[in-house]
């Protein structure tokens, strides 16, 4: 602190304090980190999923529902 004199157990305090805000810090980025993973992971699971829908699509449906051929 500038300009004070600061004792030990407010040195302390000050340190302890910053300690658990860099903690706070590297939590919120490990979490950030791994919610774009999630998502990035989803999003791959959703566009397979979505491709094979697409492969598998018959926009005629069933046959059989004409006349009879002879």
């Amino acid at each position: 602190i500038q300009g004070r004199e600061v004792n030990q157990d407010q040195y302390d305090a000050m340190s302890r304090k910053k300690n658990e805000y860099q903690r706070a810090l590297e939590d919120q980025i490990r979490d950030k980190a791994e919610r774009k993973e999630r998502e990035k992971r989803d999003k791959m699971q959703r566009e397979v999923r979505e491709e094979r829908e697409s492969a598998a699509y018959n926009p005629w449906g069933k046959g059989g529902g004409g006349a009879p051929m002879r």
